[in-house]
């Protein structure tokens, strides 16, 4: 399966998925969780977050580290604030297969007053 993005602005970004002749609707998509900061120092990985739309404030944000390719777990969980931020300092990552950590955010977002679990994109730390 492949994917085409197709845009005049950032605004207007869509994106379908395509299988051999198939081609879904154009859909645009939109990330309600990120992660704005992962650093290293002093012995500890800082992480800082941010959840944008609808959700609870007092929500838990959880950071998960990648462990293996299928498998993570949950270093810290974290509490948002009413404007959507979070951030936590946790300890370095142990029994990582690989040169690189890869942490992401996970938690719920309200749409249309209903939960709805939602990621960021991984980030690396080396």
């Amino acid at each position: 399966m492949d994917a085409r993005w197709r845009s005049s602005s950032c605004s207007a970004a869509r994106y379908e998925a395509i299988a051999g002749s198939s081609v879904s609707q154009a859909l645009k998509l939109t990330r309600r969780s990120s992660l704005t900061g992962v650093t290293e120092s002093a012995g500890r990985i800082h992480v800082s977050g941010r959840v944008s739309g609808s959700f609870k404030a007092g929500t838990a944000e959880r950071i998960r580290l990648r462990v293996t390719c299928r498998s993570s777990r949950t270093v810290d969980t974290l509490t948002l604030t009413k404007s959507g931020t979070c951030s936590a300092s946790v300890a370095p990552a142990v029994g990582v297969k690989g040169p690189v950590a890869v942490y992401r955010a996970c938690t719920t977002v309200l749409r249309n007053g209903h939960r709805e679990p939602t990621d960021s994109l991984p980030v690396p730390v080396s």
